[in-house]
């Protein structure tokens, strides 16, 4: 995908940006109460991971994207996992 800017939209090609993605609910977290809550941090990519690929400086979240966490989104946080989990 061309990435024009640093808008997290940018990190999909042109279709998945038009028809949308698809994410097994078992990578889906809906997030209640957590402290810290989770946020995104400025990367290179589209998960919440360090340079060194490690989790980031999150509490345990394992690599992830947060994906209603701006002013206007309405209900709990969302979060992707990168990957599928036991838990």
């Amino acid at each position: 995908a061309e990435q024009a800017s640093s808008a997290f939209r940018h990190h999909f090609c042109a279709a998945c940006q038009k028809d949308g993605v698809t994410i097994p609910a078992s990578r889906v977290r809906v997030v209640v109460s957590a402290e810290p809550p989770p946020v995104n941090i400025r990367t290179g990519g589209v998960w919440n991971v360090d340079k060194s690929g490690r989790v980031s400086q999150q509490g345990s979240w394992p690599p992830h994207r947060v994906v209603n966490q701006t002013a206007g989104s309405a209900g709990p946080r969302l979060v992707v996992l990168r990957d599928e989990t036991d838990e």
